[in-house]
């Protein structure tokens, strides 16, 4: 619930029982158990505990606010956090390829025969080769 539902709440509750409410601190005691913890807690660890029912909601009104815009700031931080990770994934991926596709005819030269000879070492035929994955280099087992 949030502080007004709480609130309207406990006036309709106190209007129907208000021997169950008699004094004002009575009032204050019954409304904190009413309200979340998280926010029951702030309004109760102050320095002055609230002494009326209007105080008790101003706070209680505070405390709510306070702890959604929290939850709005972590919830913004982990989506940035989110789309960071996603972009250098992207990134790191973009890199990978790009270093595949170099312009420089050594290097592919070198690419072309090494990835001939993976898994077929010493003109041993019967070897099995392993489909290539990315980032993975597949060595020969040994026969002996």
């Amino acid at each position: 619930m949030s502080v007004t539902e709480a609130v309207r709440k406990f006036d309709q509750l106190a209007r129907l029982c208000p021997h169950l409410v008699p004094t004002e601190d009575e009032r204050v005691r019954r409304m904190l158990d009413m309200f979340r913890p998280e926010i029951a807690v702030v309004i109760d660890s102050g320095e002055k505990p609230p002494t009326t029912v209007a105080e008790c909601v101003e706070r209680a009104l505070r405390a709510e606010y306070r702890l959604a815009q929290a939850k709005q700031e972590r919830a913004k931080f982990f989506e940035e956090k989110k789309k960071e990770k996603s972009q250098s994934k992207q990134s790191q991926g973009n890199q990978l390829n790009n270093q595949g596709n170099r312009s420089n005819p050594i290097g592919n030269h070198f690419n072309q025969n090494h990835n001939k000879q993976k898994g077929n070492f010493n003109g041993n035929k019967n070897q099995k080769s392993h489909p290539q994955k990315k980032n993975v280099t597949v060595f020969p087992t040994c026969t002996k």
